[in-house]
């Protein structure tokens, strides 16, 4: 299995607990923001790190985890001033699951990629 596949399916096991604490919120629309926001992470996730996979040289990790970094962040504020501004979703739950799957997946990263160790020698 590649290397891209195998984080897709570690990303999906992450989020899968997101999307079940929110099927078991009592308000429909804090379950939906909660859909919502594991959803685009996982999108987010899989697809960037995908193409940075693809592009990136082993030997450039850092410079995909730099570039992984500013996405992340411009799709967390990105999300704040749409869901913030429009009033589509309550901010909190989307916000909440956005950022727990982000930071979930990527914790994985280096797990999945291999990505070497600075402690070592």
């Amino acid at each position: 299995m590649n290397r891209s596949l195998r984080y897709a399916a570690l990303a999906a096991g992450v989020t899968l607990p997101a999307f079940l604490v929110g099927g078991l919120l009592a308000d429909p629309a804090a379950a939906r923001a909660v859909w919502v926001g594991a959803s685009l992470a996982l999108l987010f996730q899989v697809g960037t790190v995908s193409v940075l996979a693809a592009r990136l040289r082993p030997e450039h990790w850092l410079l995909g985890f730099v570039f992984g970094f500013v996405g992340r962040l411009s799709v967390v504020i990105g999300c704040a001033v749409g869901v913030g501004i429009t009033g589509i979703l309550p901010l909190a739950p989307t916000l909440l699951s956005l950022g727990a799957v982000l930071f979930a997946t990527t914790v994985m990263e280096p797990i999945a990629f291999h990505a070497p160790s600075p402690l070592r020698s």
